[in-house]
């Protein structure tokens, strides 16, 4: 049985591919930033959580050396473009420096362990022909995408001059059950449950909806992601992708669609970025040729899982 290693395990993209490599009978081992997300990765029948801060150099080297996996999946990061700008030094701090003792835990560990680093599709800002291939120019307007940026360099020099097998992805929007409110569509969902149960006024506040996404469904990217690793050549990047562009005023509309109670829309500035890239559209023609991946979810079934699960989750939690 192959062992393998998620770093970020406990969030959000963690909750689907831990149980997708269990299903593929991986020995997965995980880890979370804090002790007490440990259980979330447990909740898997056979997955095995560590708490371990990558930033911090030792901690990570020492795990990947009593591991020694052959599959390294790297998702722990700051995620977030819009709180990249609240807290630059730690977004790039948590996703550069994590990034780097991952690659060298595994250089001097494990040599011949494939890793999978996670890039985004945000690393190409504004400027280019959509949908982007992955020889547009790069042109990162946040810090979170500038790390993403450095992610990627530092990645590619430890395959160029150490030969570690890396494989970069640039995966575009994606959601489904599990994310964070802190993201749009999660939000929008969110308070549609919210008003359903009665728990806030019938009022969605939203920031601007002219803006057009790639989205995808998480359970696709993670699928994509094993894929990458196991298939994708070392030292190469690859679009995850639709190809589609969806605006998020289309998209609040077919979650309004599912609603059992009448929503109004209201701007709110407090959820006006301080960046909004117009289109970002990307283009995984080379991904698709080299594995075979293409979406499996449309994004009206996304949306009706990610609606459900906020009302399961807010009648559990009874708010």
């Amino acid at each position: 049985m192959v062992q393998v290693l998620v770093t970020g395990a406990e969030g959000f993209v963690g909750g689907h591919l831990v149980p997708l490599l269990l299903a593929c009978e991986r020995r997965v081992s995980g880890t979370a930033l804090d002790e007490r997300d440990v259980e979330r990765i447990e909740r898997f029948d056979g997955a095995r959580g560590v708490a371990c801060d990558i930033t911090e150099r030792e901690g990570i080297a020492g795990l990947v050396e009593r591991l020694l996996p052959r599959e390294i999946y790297h998702l722990a990061a700051q995620s977030s473009s819009a709180f990249s700008f609240s807290d630059p030094y730690g977004t790039i701090a948590d996703n550069v420096i994590g990034c780097l003792n991952v690659l060298d835990a595994a250089r001097q560990a494990a040599q011949t362990a494939r890793v999978l680093i996670v890039s985004t599709g945000e690393i190409y800002g504004v400027g280019s022909e959509n949908p982007l291939t992955e020889e547009a120019p790069v042109g990162p307007m946040t810090p979170y995408a500038a790390s993403k940026v450095s992610m990627e360099l530092v990645a590619r020099q430890y395959w160029k001059s150490l030969g570690l097998p890396v494989v970069i992805v640039r995966p575009f929007n994606h959601t489904g059950p599990g994310q964070s409110p802190r993201f749009a569509l999660s939000s929008f969902a969110k308070q549609v449950a919210e008003a359903e149960l009665g728990l806030s006024s019938p009022l969605i506040e939203v920031g601007n909806l002219d803006v057009r996404r790639d989205f995808l469904d998480v359970r696709d990217v993670v699928r994509g992601y094993l894929l990458a690793l196991t298939e994708g050549a070392p030292g190469e990047i690859y679009n995850i992708s639709s190809g589609i562009a969806s605006s998020l005023r289309d998209v609040l509309d077919l979650l309004l669609e599912s609603a059992n109670v009448s929503i109004k829309v209201e701007i709110g500035n407090d959820r006006l970025r301080k960046v909004d890239i117009p289109v970002l559209c990307g283009d995984s023609s080379k991904f698709r040729a080299r594995t075979g991946w293409s979406p499996r979810y449309e994004l009206r079934q996304t949306l009706h899982d990610l609606l459900d699960y906020w009302r399961h989750e807010l009648q559990d939690s009874g708010r």
